[in-house]
């Protein structure tokens, strides 16, 4: 049934499982039905709520209020129920990267189609925004990577203030900003030559050319040696700090935000109409109605792991905050800390409530059990209103658990939009 249910399944979701638009039988009653664990799993779980409950005809009715335009799927739900086909989660793949794969073999399968079909398939307007958008992802990523691998971002600026500091007299001190500013100069070239590969009709190159060129300027100053002042060095060794902090960042969140955006679901339509002019015995119809299927399940993927993201980017900002009153109440020297441990407390919750939203998505994980342990410890020490060593050590505990989590929710994003690239190269040899 992965050609047809699935695209009801996910619209269902939409319809609150307690919206009464009717009494007895047909009403919905949320505590019945299993809403926890990951999407599609919830989206089963309703159907066969509805299935089992013979309410499968409301719950569609539901649905097409909201969504008149998939009337066509919802019949053919109910016909292949009708039929007694079994509702199952057999989904095409059993990772993002499986369906990614799925999806790019659909698309290379219109390759081969008839001329007139693979011709109508690449004259739709809307498909040509998603490989410009693919494209911008990869960019996006080979700039972010490049300043990764530099070894620049983990090798430290702080001790090249010293080192700045004698340069003007000692010889193998300028050897070393030499070096550190040819290293900062190769980074600069390799970002400018992806730069240069943005789109300019959005401004992106202009956007990206401001840092660029504040590093180059900076990095002139630092290739100069025994003929530049400490001062000036100080100077441009803030301006690279402070771009090297800012950068990595706000590049993440162009990622992030070009992969949440990408036009999937327009990707998805040009297949189903692609699907309606092939005929069902058609060798390529059905390697390419499991990419619809993919691509459909991909895009519900992506969103959900950016929402992910930046609820954990919100914890990890809340943690930064309950960090600094920490620092505050250790520099007190034993003094009364109970308003900033009020303080703290108010904070503290409203973090292990989006920490609570995060753990229902994956319920009896490791990582989950491991923080709600080490929560208990700090809200068992919150009860004496003071932030001493024994809070601050709990604390600390909960935060190495927390980040570790977010680095592997980030590497993961990170991951998935790295496959999504691999969409654009079909398209590309389609002519979109």
């Amino acid at each position: 049934m992965q050609s047809t249910w699935f695209v009801v399944l996910k619209n269902a979701n939409s319809i609150a499982v307690d919206r009464n638009a009717s009494t007895g039988e047909n009403t919905f009653v949320a505590g019945d039905i299993q809403m926890e664990g990951r999407a599609t799993t919830v989206w089963h779980n309703i159907l066969v709520y509805a299935q089992t409950g013979g309410k499968t005809e409301y719950l569609i009715a539901a649905i097409l209020r909201d969504f008149p335009d998939i009337k066509p799927l919802c019949d053919a739900y109910q016909a292949k129920l009708a039929a007694g086909i079994v509702l199952t989660l057999d989904l095409p793949g059993t990772s993002f990267a499986d369906r990614i794969r799925a999806a790019i073999a659909g698309l290379t399968a219109i390759d081969h189609l008839p001329p007139e079909q693979k011709a109508a398939f690449a004259a739709v307007t809307t498909l040509k925004n998603i490989t410009e958008n693919i494209d911008i992802l990869a960019i996006y990523k080979e700039i972010h990577d490049t300043m990764q691998v530099s070894g620049i971002l983990t090798g430290g600026i702080q001790p090249l203030f010293d080192v700045a500091s004698r340069m003007a007299t000692e010889p193998r001190q300028a050897l070393v900003m030499q070096q550190f500013s040819g290293r900062l100069w190769k980074l600069c070239t390799k970002c400018d030559e992806y730069v240069n590969k943005l789109p300019t009709n959005a401004n992106l190159q202009g956007m990206e050319r401001v840092w660029l060129d504040d590093i180059s300027a900076a990095c002139t100053v630092l290739q100069k040696t025994s003929a530049t002042s400490a001062d000036d060095a100080y100077e441009a060794l803030d301006l690279v700090r402070g771009t090297l902090r800012t950068v990595p960042v706000r590049l993440d969140q162009q990622i992030f935000l070009t992969a949440k955006n990408l036009p999937l679901a327009a990707l998805a339509d040009a297949l189903a109409d692609l699907l309606a002019r092939l005929a069902e015995d058609a060798p390529a119809h059905a390697t390419i109605a499991t990419a619809r299927d993919a691509i459909l399940i991909v895009k519900a993927a992506i969103q959900a792991r950016v929402l992910e993201h930046q609820l954990w980017q919100k914890v990890d900002n809340k943690l930064a905050a309950l960090v600094d009153l920490t620092e505050t109440a250790t520099e007190r020297d034993g003094q009364p800390t109970g308003p900033l441990a009020l303080q703290f407390s108010r904070i503290w919750r409203e973090t292990t409530r989006i920490v609570d939203t995060l753990a229902k998505l994956d319920p009896g994980a490791a990582w989950n059990v491991n923080l709600q342990t080490r929560a208990a410890h700090v809200v068992e020490e919150l009860t004496r209103e003071v932030i001493d060593i024994n809070l601050i050590l709990d604390f600390e505990a909960y935060c190495d658990g927390a980040r570790d989590r977010f680095v592997n929710v980030d590497f993961a994003l990170k991951d998935e939009c790295d496959s999504l690239t691999g969409i654009s190269a079909p398209l590309h040899i389609l002519g979109i």
